[in-house]
């Protein structure tokens, strides 16, 4: 577990703590923590408890934004971290050709897919969510137009 999601779950209050893991962080997104997120910690605290579970939530939102931002994170790392995630969904506007898309899909834990179907390739790309356990749904909705 990166050190300051060990060190936000552990805090009593909300903080936002200025390391260097946050100094590797792009600009816009330290920016957002500590003009935006401060003030979400500090009202989730107020109103649910600094050790409440929505505030608890709040604060492992913030060091998984730390962290994945970071440019320190190994491959395994990564691997490890999209893996605590659940019900993630890809959409597409267009049908989706190829089954190296859900293949690639697969690889962050997609679990849904929607696209809107109508490729000769559908019976093949189809199958290949079936076999990575996905959910896929033609919309039957074309919104992208060339």
């Amino acid at each position: 577990m990166p050190f300051i999601t060990q060190q936000l779950q552990a805090s009593s209050g909300p903080i936002i703590a200025a390391t260097d893991y946050v100094c590797a962080v792009p600009e816009s997104v330290r920016a957002f923590l500590f003009q935006v997120w401060a003030d979400v910690l500090a009202t989730a605290a107020v109103r649910y408890g600094a050790q409440g579970e929505a505030t608890r939530r709040m604060k492992r939102a913030a060091a998984d934004l730390i962290w994945s931002a970071s440019a320190k994170v190994t491959r395994e790392e990564r691997a490890e971290w999209v893996k605590r995630f659940d019900g993630i969904c890809l959409s597409s506007d267009a049908f989706i050709p190829f089954p190296d898309n859900l293949d690639r899909a697969a690889k962050t834990n997609v679990q849904y897919v929607a696209q809107t179907g109508g490729s000769a390739r559908d019976a093949v790309v189809t199958k290949a969510a079936e076999e990575y356990g996905m959910t896929m749904v033609h919309t039957g909705l074309r919104l992208f137009l060339h």
